[in-house]
């Protein structure tokens, strides 16, 4: 019910948008004290707290809170007339959102999408989308915050780190221009607090929705000599949960312990010949995973050969997201799926 009266909601204020031209100089909020700027058109909302703030960092507390009841993550659905389009979740990200001309780590739960016009006939309206959110937002007691960032923070943060988040355009295309049209909106409760990143192009939008906190982890225990030898024989492949750097194809010290279990297999038998086979879930984009996955496969057979063996009795492919053996929608099953194969040729 409440996903509806949300969805109910955006389209209400949708339509609000397109008859009441008037309304875009203002900003509605019941429970928010809020300073309003127009410029160029677009209107900008700040917290009176923070409007004028000489901080270099960015204080939460200062951002009022809301007794409304938001609903249900990822709280906001597409206007009317509008849709999400290749989405993605996970239950544990860190994103980077600008705030006060930097870009700001949160980690939490992600939904993030592009959002696109229905009707490919007619065009996608920025103002009419960019004020429908404004106001859903702000009726839930969020706040827009002060968003215009330095060209330098690209830099500092890494294109490619960006790029990995699937941060919106106009960050990662980061100009003067798209720099300033990437609105940060925050919506902060007793027990929750909600980043919104919103930005647009000439044919559509993005939106990324993060609600900050950390998942459970689960444990994955180091699989045993013994253990692989005895899977191999069965079944002619083995599964392997080794520890990368994230994002990278660096061993962590548990990673390498977990290697040393293989070199103990593969010295035991000198005929065995192994094709070691890399895995991710599917966060992020596909030909990311694809490369990662290779470059730690690859990673794997160079550490057994520093150990010893022989290269040609290995070989190394990267499979990404293609070969999923649990739930991607969940952090446990995310887990299952980062694996490295080992399969006997």
């Amino acid at each position: 019910m409440k996903n509806s009266f949300y969805a109910l909601l955006l389209g209400s204020l949708f339509l609000t948008a397109c008859g009441n031209k008037s309304a875009k100089n203002s900003a509605v909020t019941d429970s928010t004290s809020v300073q309003t700027n127009v410029k160029d058109g677009a209107q900008t909302v700040s917290p009176t707290a923070t409007a004028t703030s000489d901080s270099s960092e960015f204080d939460i507390n200062k951002i009022p809170v809301s007794t409304k009841d938001i609903g249900k993550f990822p709280y906001l659905t597409a206007p009317e007339g509008y849709r999400f389009n290749d989405f993605t979740k996970s239950d544990l990200e860190t994103l980077h959102f600008g705030v006060d001309s930097k870009l700001l780590a949160v980690e939490g739960k992600t939904f993030k999408s592009n959002i696109y016009k229905n009707d490919k006939e007619t065009p996608f309206n920025v103002q009419i989308v960019s004020k429908a959110y404004e106001n859903a937002i702000t009726t839930l007691g969020g706040v827009q915050i002060s968003s215009k960032i330095l060209p330098g923070e690209i830099d500092k943060i890494g294109k490619g780190v960006l790029e990995k988040e699937n941060h919106s355009y106009g960050i990662i295309g980061a100009n003067e221009f798209t720099l300033n049209h990437v609105n940060t909106y925050v919506i902060r409760t007793a027990d929750a607090e909600v980043w919104i990143e919103l930005s647009f192009w000439e044919n559509g939008g993005y939106i990324n929705i993060l609600k900050k906190g950390s998942a459970e982890i689960p444990t994955v225990s180091i699989i045993k000599s013994d253990v692989i030898k005895n899977d191999l024989d069965k079944t002619g492949k083995a599964t392997v949960y080794i520890n990368f750097d994230i994002d990278k194809s660096t061993l962590l010290p548990d990673g390498i312990k977990a290697v040393d279990e293989i070199t103990t297999v593969l010295k035991n038998d000198p005929t065995l010949k192994l094709s070691i086979e890399g895995h991710t879930d599917n966060s992020g984009k596909v030909e990311n995973n694809k490369t990662l996955s290779t470059s730690r496969a690859t990673t794997v057979l160079e550490t057994l050969v520093k150990s010893g063996i022989s290269v040609s009795r290995l070989k190394a492919a990267g499979y990404g997201s293609s070969k999923p053996i649990a739930d991607n929608t969940n952090e446990a099953g995310k887990a299952k799926n980062r694996r490295v194969e080992l399969v006997k040729l």
